[in-house]
């Protein structure tokens, strides 16, 4: 009976230890990729305000009026991304001066100008995707 003691005992330990390490186990990779989503979410974000503070710089006010010159290339190195499509818009006033029409604006579009923007979730043609 002495040999059968310790199985049970290792049995009874691994069935009671079993759903514990288990919870920790799963409850860390949970929280590993929340952690990284939001950093990968983080850095994303920047890259989209870099480029948008880069067309930014090419908006001059002439008479009032925005005006953007932007050769084929200048569009082509904005645009450019290996695993994604780069949308942009640039708008005045509500009206639209430069780039694809109808992308999604913040609610508050009037307070952003300045304030060095932000990026957002938005739906455009159908897909939903970051604006920045």
């Amino acid at each position: 009976m002495s040999t059968n003691r310790p199985l049970r005992l290792r049995h009874e330990l691994n069935l009671r230890l079993t759903f514990p390490v288990v919870t920790i186990v799963a409850l860390a990779g949970l929280l590993g990729f929340y952690g990284a989503q939001l950093h990968v979410d983080r850095v994303f974000g920047g890259w989209l305000l870099d480029a948008a503070k880069s067309l930014a710089h090419q908006v001059r006010v002439v008479d009032g009026r925005a005006q953007v010159s932007l050769t084929p290339e200048a569009e082509a190195l904005l645009t450019f991304d290996v695993a994604d499509r780069t949308f942009f818009e640039v708008v005045q006033g509500g009206q639209h001066v430069l780039g694809q029409t109808g992308i999604p604006q913040p609610p508050d579009a009037d307070k952003t100008c300045g304030t060095g923007g932000r990026a957002y979730d938005a739906r455009y043609t159908g897909q939903l995707l970051r604006v920045g």
